[in-house]
């Protein structure tokens, strides 16, 4: 999904303010970045993380009044269509693109270093999104490649993605939506990062199967 510069920066107001104070309206705030921004994860103390093309990521730590922007390094060509924040310090960057340019990175020091946790293996693959239940435990949404969905997940913070089991979930999702694959890989590429996991489970992979001990989906942004 595209976002202009300009609508990004009334996004990020509103959802900071609704965090912060609990009250729907904006505030326009500027961005010190001229590039296109993809995501926003914003927590409840005034810190936020954005994202967006060119490697690029954002970090507020005062509700949005100043904004600090920085490209991860050798990430400059990358599209950064996701980030999911934890604190000033640790968040999770997912870029979108064909191949490797699909990628997972992670940094516990607020951007001082990131660490390269995963890249897509598969030419044919295309990563989404990703959603997490905490810090640690957490999953990624690929394209169908050869019919078949990608998801992988993570227990330890992103130090091992593992694959889910692509078979089980194309049959399942077919067999529970009477759906052409295409028609069905459509609809699950629509929903949003927020609904990834409730998604799954409308289409016969459970909650429990996917996420293991959680029996629940991920923490609501």
């Amino acid at each position: 999904m595209k976002a202009t510069h300009a609508h990004f920066t009334v996004l990020v107001a509103t959802i900071l303010v609704s965090c912060c104070f609990g009250q729907e309206f904006a505030t326009r705030q500027k961005s010190p970045t001229t590039e296109n921004l993809r995501g926003v994860s914003a927590l409840s103390n005034g810190v936020a993380w954005a994202s967006g093309t060119h490697g690029t990521y954002l970090r507020t730590l005062d509700g949005g009044k100043t904004w600090r922007a920085a490209q991860v390094p050798g990430a400059e060509t990358l599209d950064f269509r996701d980030v999911e924040a934890f604190s000033a310090d640790v968040a999770y960057l997912l870029s979108a693109g064909p191949g490797d340019e699909s990628r997972i990175y992670n940094t516990a020091d607020g951007g001082k270093n990131w660490t390269l946790q995963f890249t897509n293996p598969d030419s044919k693959g295309f990563f989404d999104c990703m959603a997490f239940w905490n810090s640690d435990q957490g999953i990624a949404l690929g394209d169908p490649v050869n019919g078949k969905f990608e998801l992988i997940v993570t227990e330890d913070g992103g130090k091992n993605w593992k694959p889910l089991p692509r078979d089980k979930f194309r049959r399942r999702w077919r067999a529970k939506e009477h759906l052409p694959q295409a028609e069905a890989a459509s609809r699950l590429r629509e929903k949003t990062k927020h609904g990834l996991l409730q998604a799954v489970k409308q289409h016969g992979y459970s909650i429990r199967s996917i996420a293991g001990k959680h029996g629940r989906s991920p923490r609501p942004r």
